[in-house]
């Protein structure tokens, strides 16, 4: 049998518009958004190939409300996804683009988490305030999961909770081992690294 994909069989935005799956954060109903990463070309995928568009999958962020993109994906995958310019198009639709790079499969260290902490006010608040926060990796499984995780935690979730939310709303499939055992100690740790902590808000997760 031949596996070889061709373009005619690559998934586009066209047969598969992005696909984004969302919870809702507190009274103002902010929301968290996971997906995979917009625009990307991957050929060969455990799911299937991918021939997707930039602008088109940057205009459903557009349509969805997004006002941050939080984007984990490292230099050289945006190279080898062919997403060279998803900062500047995310940018040039008005919202703010958040580059934090990290390595496929692996949990945050503590440089990783020195940059996310730079930003991590600025989302608790904008959550708080009714604002929607996009976040993806290439997949938007286990980076994007534990990104989204962290994010929640801060809103006033249980860590618990937290993952148990995104695994029913994104996959089960969301959030490794070796991360979860990351974010399970970030619960306990927060405080120490600098981190604050809403403790008011309550999830629910939404279609």
């Amino acid at each position: 049998m031949n596996n070889t994909n061709t373009n005619q069989e690559l998934r586009t935005s066209l047969t598969h518009p992005l696909h984004i799956d969302w919870i809702s954060v507190g009274e103002e109903n902010g929301r968290i958004g996971i997906t995979l990463c917009p625009g990307k070309y991957q050929p060969i995928s455990w799911t299937g190939g991918w021939n997707r568009d930039l602008e088109l999958d940057i205009e459903m962020l557009v349509d969805s409300d997004v006002e941050y993109v939080i984007s984990l994906v490292e230099e050289e995958e945006m190279v080898n996804l062919r997403v060279e310019n998803l900062g500047e198009s995310v940018r040039a639709k008005g919202m703010c683009w958040m580059h934090m790079p990290l390595t496929d499969t692996t949990a945050p260290e503590r440089k990783w988490l020195d940059v996310f902490r730079q930003h991590s006010d600025s989302i608790r608040k904008g959550i708080s305030s009714g604002k929607t926060v996009l976040v993806h990796c290439k997949g938007g499984l286990g980076r994007a999961g534990t990104c989204a995780a962290l994010i929640l935690f801060l809103q006033g979730f249980e860590m618990s909770d937290a993952i148990q939310s995104i695994r029913a709303t994104r996959s089960n499939q969301c959030i490794n081992p070796i991360q979860q055992i990351f974010l399970e100690k970030f619960a306990g740790e927060y405080k120490t690294l600098g981190f604050t902590k809403d403790t008011n808000d309550e999830g629910q997760v939404v279609a």
